[in-house]
């Protein structure tokens, strides 16, 4: 799927079909820090990988590309993980959020869910202190609960290729259709 200056995969579960994606995603060590996070075994749920571009800083495209600040609220309880796959520093579209705002969420405060909310608003609701932003090498691996309000900030030069895998403690009420059968081979790692 394309929106503007940013791309990502329409169909997940072609990804997730690939031998490399499964062994990211059910790695013993991404599995284990999801599970604790959790208290329970986790649920795979998502394979994307995003490829952004300079980026047309228009509100329609921002907020299309998920460049503005937002909360996520697919599931009760879940976790993404972002990998990113080049490497990211202030000019490429780090992923940015505000510390804490999974416990203080923006739709408390008077926000709707998954409203975007322009740069120049967001300190109406949050201390400037508490934005924090994550670059570094590709490879870098980040742990997010995405109820918190966040983003990726707009790429300026260059491009960000990012992995991002999804699970969660429950389906209950979930939108997300089902992964198609996964190989024996793949559900044994």
């Amino acid at each position: 799927n394309s929106s503007g200056d940013t791309y990502w995969l329409c169909d997940h579960n072609q990804l997730c079909q690939k031998e490399f994606f499964q062994k990211l995603a059910f790695d013993p060590y991404i599995l284990s820090i999801v599970g604790e996070y959790f208290g329970c075994v986790p649920i795979h749920v998502q394979t994307n990988v995003w490829f952004s571009f300079p980026t047309i800083e228009q509100k329609d495209n921002l907020s299309s590309n998920a460049q503005m600040f937002h909360q996520d609220k697919e599931f009760t309880k879940f976790l993404k993980v972002f990998i990113y796959l080049s490497d990211v520093d202030m000019e490429n579209g780090p992923h940015s959020y505000i510390e804490a705002s999974h416990i203080d969420e923006a739709n408390k405060l008077g926000i709707e869910l998954s409203e975007r909310i322009p740069d120049a608003e967001i300190t109406r609701y949050y201390n400037a202190e508490r934005i924090k932003t994550l670059v570094g090498p590709a490879g870098t691996i980040t742990f997010g609960d995405t109820s918190c309000v966040h983003k990726g900030l707009p790429v300026k030069s260059g491009h960000r290729v990012m992995l991002q895998l999804e699970y969660a403690a429950s389906l209950y009420l979930s939108p997300v259709p089902p992964f198609g059968s996964l190989s024996a081979q793949a559900l044994s790692f």
